[in-house]
């Protein structure tokens, strides 16, 4: 495993038009570092009909991630709207690039936000496909598992990436400014302590008719200590995870006997399946 780990996160300024967010997107990565962290929906407006016209340029988008990983020889990831050409589904898929602009990891969120209040309602749903699997992939620091921004009001996925043995989490998010003021550095920091992982989570910062971006990307280490905030560069040392887990080992201490948990199994390519037992 390699020693430190330079990662950027970048908040893009996103606009209606996916061709110039691509352009935007790759003029941002920095070739100084060694893994690029993007938003959720980095290429469209969190609109549901800009996520419907964004999803017809699924594969061009994907394949501009792949250039910018290959170009400047840095690991990447991000969501966007991807339609299976097979059903025409339209998923919020997470991809991930190795610095060779190879395809390490795709996981499509798993739920999808939904919303009430006296003057309006809102469902991702209505335009996204859940997934069903959670997903690990490896990296020349370690163990790194990727979630998509409401994922990460539930403490499960995390719990069961963190017990695959992942030692950063990845978050793709677009929190917006009103929930993102009150939970965002919460939610964060919880997955962090309670699973002694680092957590990344980028947002992006930019206004579309009532909706506005909070901003805010955050890194936090796996005691809960918030190491970078904003877009920029932040180098963590993953080992980290170890020297913390020694100090206070949580995982020994856990009483499994007494949780009602879901068991999962993690195959060979790192995809995490619920049996859909207690275990």
């Amino acid at each position: 495993m390699q020693g430190s780990l330079k990662l950027q996160l970048i908040e893009p300024e996103t606009t209606g038009d996916v061709q110039e967010n691509i352009r935007r997107m790759q003029n941002a990565v920095n070739e100084k570092a060694q893994f690029v962290l993007l938003p959720e929906l980095w290429n469209c407006p969190y609109d549901n009909a800009e996520i419907r016209k964004a999803a017809g340029f699924g594969e061009a988008c994907r394949q501009a991630m792949a250039e910018a990983a290959r170009k400047n020889t840095v690991w990447l990831a991000g969501s966007i709207p991807w339609q299976d050409p097979a059903d025409g589904r339209i998923y919020n898929m997470a991809f991930v690039f190795d610095a060779d602009g190879a395809e390490v990891c795709r996981y499509a969120k798993t739920h999808l936000m939904e919303v009430h209040t006296p003057h309006s309602h809102y469902s991702e749903a209505e335009v996204f496909t859940p997934g069903d699997r959670f997903e690990t992939f490896e990296t020349p620091w370690g163990k790194m598992g990727i979630l998509v921004c409401y994922d990460i009001r539930f403490p499960e996925p995390a719990r069961i990436l963190g017990d695959a043995g992942i030692r950063l989490l990845l978050l793709p998010a677009a929190f917006n400014e009103a929930v993102g003021r009150k939970h965002w550095h919460s939610l964060l920091c919880a997955r962090a302590i309670e699973n002694q992982i680092f957590v990344a989570g980028c947002n992006p910062d930019y206004a579309w008719g009532k909706y506005k971006a909070w901003g805010h990307s955050l890194v936090v280490s796996p005691d809960g200590v918030i190491l970078q905030e904003g877009s920029g560069m932040v180098t963590l040392d993953l080992s980290e995870t170890d020297r913390i887990r020694q100090r206070m080992p949580y995982r020994k201490i856990r009483r499994r006997d007494l949780y009602d948990r879901t068991g999962c199994t993690v195959s060979s390519t790192g995809t995490v399946r619920p049996d859909r037992r207690t275990g």
